[in-house]
């Protein structure tokens, strides 16, 4: 499923719901990932297919799993529509709601366990990771973190990053050059088109703006970030690709730099995550407005961040994210401590509490958005 199916909302129009069966094998994890519909409260799962259902239909569904030889029956009903030719998407199917009942409530555990922790910003490149990678990936195997997005920050950085996303198929990359950074090389629109085409590269960023650091200079001296946000994010609508965002104190101008760069949420728009988000609920709003996904770190679970959980509070289900920004912020009780994306459980466990749900379903949730955002793009 891709991030332009369509919820359909009415009745359904048949008075009897037509028997079906579907044999549905999954034998990937990217592809349960892409499947699995965590925004049912019963779960659910989508369904590629051309025949033509109604809301409310009757499906009975064998679902076999990656590495799982048992079968799970389910008598579900037919609760999304994606139809034939429907602008901007490229799969036409049906989004199935398990009922509540025990066996549906045990294939969704199932999922669930298989559907592990989304690191969605980290920095395995830097020093203090890259030299400790077999530990790390040790520790996010014991706490279920299953997938990172190892985030460029500078191209003299990029080779150290794609090659991580090279050497393990859990890992992928961005290409990008912080706003933040000077004395670097300058990132060209070329340079960001050439890189950004391959392999394994699903994201252009991070990119934005930061006028924390003015260091003696005006708002109005950051020009050069705000031409370097301009030429990211129109490689990115080149490539199709989603922009990852860092914005700290400049979200009007990240905002307004959008929108004038045509990101507003349309097709052909790239789209993308604000990622580490610490603005105010009005920020959430406005990027929400524009298709952008959030994306929180540690710092949520931090005793000081009352008002940004109660912006979490707001963001919609299908558009949350999760990360860590390693070794950046560290989640309680490991804060002032060398983050690592096996931390991201603890970020996971503070939006649950949030949203009054399991960490395990925040879990399922927030890798299926994952998977939504860049799906097009992680082949």
């Amino acid at each position: 499923m891709n991030k332009a199916t369509h919820l359909i909302h009415g009745a359904h129009h048949s008075a009897t719901p037509r028997p079906s069966v579907i044999q549905l094998a999954i034998k990937e994890k990217s592809a349960l990932y892409a499947a699995y519909m965590p925004i049912f409260a019963t779960g659910g799962l989508f369904i590629p297919t051309n025949r033509d259902y109604q809301l409310g239909d009757a499906v009975y569904v064998l679902i076999s799993l990656p590495d799982d030889p048992q079968r799970y029956p389910i008598a579900g009903k037919v609760a999304w529509v994606t139809p034939a030719k429907a602008a901007g998407n490229r799969t036409q199917g049906v989004g199935i709601v398990f009922p509540a009942d025990e066996k549906s409530n045990a294939l969704k555990l199932r999922i669930e366990e298989i559907v592990m922790f989304t690191d969605s910003h980290c920095h395995l490149n830097f020093p203090e990771l890259l030299s400790q990678l077999p530990a790390i990936r040790q520790a996010m195997v014991q706490a279920q973190v299953g997938r990172a997005l190892c985030i460029c920050t500078t191209l003299e950085d990029f080779p150290a990053v794609h090659q991580l996303a090279l050497t393990y198929d859990n890992f992928w990359a961005t290409v990008g050059v912080h706003p933040d950074n000077e004395g670097v090389k300058e990132p060209s629109l070329d340079d960001l088109l050439s890189l950004g085409r391959l392999a394994r590269v699903v994201g252009i960023g991070e990119t934005g703006l930061d006028y924390y650091r003015l260091n003696g200079r005006s708002v109005a001296d950051m020009h050069w970030q705000r031409e370097r946000f301009r030429t990211h994010i129109r490689a990115a609508r080149q490539l199709a690709k989603p922009l990852v965002i860092h914005t700290r104190q400049a979200a009007s101008d990240t905002l307004q730099i959008l929108r004038e760069e045509g990101e507003d949420g349309s097709p052909g728009c790239a789209g993308g995550v604000f990622h580490c988000f610490t603005e105010d609920a009005q920020v959430a709003r406005q990027a929400l407005d524009l298709g952008f996904y959030i994306s929180f770190s540690g710092i949520l679970t931090f005793k000081s961040a009352q008002n940004l959980r109660e912006v979490a509070a707001l963001v919609p289900l299908d558009r949350l994210l999760i990360e860590t920004d390693s070794p950046y912020l560290a989640p309680m009780p490991y804060r002032g401590k060398t983050n690592n994306p096996s931390y991201v459980p603890y970020v996971a466990a503070q939006l649950g509490q949030i949203k009054h749900m399991p960490t395990e379903e925040i879990a399922a949730l927030t890798s299926h958005n994952f998977d939504v955002l860049f799906s097009a793009v992680m082949g």
